[in-house]
């Protein structure tokens, strides 16, 4: 295949006792990044892993740069550090259960120097267990609650088909942290992924949703395929009860800390005790998720007064326009 020229670009790859799904997918990484001129680096950052991860990639990957976490401090922690030590201007986070295509990294680097204010650019990712394009994102606030959306993502694995060609570049709502684009200026201005949704879940949301409110754009790319071989690492180490315990969670911090119109807020707060009641007949993960939330309400609150300081773009205007079925081009 044909290098194809674009500005350098560092891959992060997060990993914790995955090194069987690396031993899949990384193969399809360094065929990216040799396809791609002037290249760039991979750094595979192992969480605190058990399973001989460091010295595989040593012996079978030394063209990778491997960088070692001293403890288990989940998925935010370890990409705060990969991105920390990227020399490139361009960080492409992976989830190590993505297998990429040999030509995705040049659409996404291009889309990402499209102008000025581009915050990141997400690739088509096709979801192994559901198809469709999970890359394509929305929003809606329903019950006095914020919720995620996949519009294009499928609901039990039929095929999608290859984009047409020129396939128009169109916004979405975040960046999916399993395999996206970032401009790393902005996103250290940023401050990164926040610890307040440790291990996993929401913290892609977060850091979107505050890009978004700055008036920074987020892009994807049809161009740019990637497969994603889902929960791959979370569903195989985590009981399905905490995992959901956890989204929930993490859902309602995203909420306090970055849901600041009064308006919203006033209905999140008069829905929240009939959500709760509901959940006694049954949701027993959104019980434990609120009791969990509420041990971290006041780095949520914290979080949130910094938001208040900082917002160009309303709540509102985003959930309008990013609502499913609105056009975000």
């Amino acid at each position: 295949m044909q290098s194809v020229s674009g500005p350098p670009v560092s891959i992060v790859i997060p990993t914790w006792n995955g090194r069987e799904i690396l031993e899949r997918n990384l193969p399809s990484v360094r065929a990216a990044l040799r396809a791609y001129a002037p290249g760039g680096e991979a750094i595979v950052v192992d969480d605190g892993s058990t399973d001989g991860t460091a010295a595989w990639l040593g012996r079978e990957h030394p063209w990778a740069r491997g960088l070692a976490m001293a403890s288990n401090e989940g998925f935010g922690a370890a990409v705060n550090a990969g991105v920390a030590t990227a020399r490139a201007g361009i960080v492409v986070l992976l989830n190590n259960d993505m297998r990429v295509e040999p030509d995705f990294l040049a659409p996404l680097a291009e889309a990402l120097a499209s102008g000025p204010g581009t915050f990141s650019a997400t690739p088509r990712i096709v979801n192994r267990t559901f198809g469709g394009d999970e890359g394509v994102t929305a929003c809606e606030f329903r019950l006095g609650l914020f919720g995620t959306t996949f519009p294009q993502r499928g609901d039990g694995g039929e095929s999608l088909p290859a984009p047409p060609a020129g396939s128009p570049v169109s916004e979405v709502l975040f960046a999916c942290g399993g395999a996206a684009a970032f401009d790393r200026g902005l996103w250290l201005a940023l401050g990164g992924l926040d610890s307040l949704y440790a291990p996993f879940y929401w913290e892609d949301v977060d850091l979107s949703w505050r890009a978004r409110k700055r008036g920074w754009r987020i892009v994807h790319v049809p161009a740019s395929v990637v497969h994603h071989e889902h929960s791959a690492t979370i569903g195989s180490r985590f009981d399905a009860s905490r995992v959901r315990a956890v989204y929930e969670r993490n859902r309602l911090l995203f909420q306090w800390k970055n849901i600041t119109s009064r308006r919203l807020t006033a209905s999140h707060l008069a829905w929240l005790p009939v959500r709760l009641v509901r959940a006694l007949a049954g949701r027993p993960d959104f019980l434990k998720g609120f009791a969990q939330a509420m041990g971290r309400r006041s780095d949520a609150l914290r979080g949130r007064r910094l938001q208040r300081a900082l917002v160009h773009v309303s709540d509102e205007e985003i959930l309008l326009r990013f609502r499913p079925g609105a056009s975000a081009r």
